[in-house]
């Protein structure tokens, strides 16, 4: 790649790569207690949160355990159907179970599926530049440009 400059104005004296202008622009003291100031410029332009690891690996492990407990639930109802041994309680029951089972594996696994995303956000975010004269992000690979606000279309 040949020199970068900003789609707009055509100049280089302005310019700033994003990840330059968050990480000098966020401020963190401890003193009596821990407190972190950012400009609005880096706040605007800071990566959008990521899923939390941890509660993911939870989530997963939860759904991997529910995935089963919902099937196993739900092939208990079928067979005490079939064998017209069913209460209305043990329907209820079981069928909740089963609902709440299936909605949860499913919020799982689609929280999992997020996980590339993220990390292909985080690494097109990681190549954007701003124009201070211009107040606009842009990728200097497809000229692409936009307001800060409007960064996550670069995304």
């Amino acid at each position: 790649m040949g020199h970068i400059l900003c789609p707009i104005c055509e100049k280089d004296d302005r310019i700033q790569k994003i990840t330059s202008i968050v990480t000098s622009s966020t401020i963190q003291s401890t003193h009596s207690s821990a407190t972190t100031a950012t400009t609005n410029l880096a706040t605007k332009l800071s990566l959008p949160d990521a899923p939390d690891s941890f509660g993911i690996a939870i989530l997963f492990v939860c759904g991997v355990a529910l995935l089963p407990l919902g099937a196993g639930l739900f092939i208990h109802t079928i067979s005490l159907l079939v064998q017209q041994k069913l209460n209305t309680n043990e329907l209820v029951f079981n069928g909740a179970g089963v609902l709440i089972c299936g909605f949860f594996a499913l919020h799982c696994f689609r929280q999992i599926k997020q996980i590339p995303l993220t990390k292909r956000k985080k690494l097109n975010w990681a190549t954007l530049y701003y124009c201070h004269r211009d107040d606009c992000v842009f990728d200097p690979k497809t000229n692409k440009h936009t307001s800060p606000e409007g960064m996550n279309s670069l995304l």
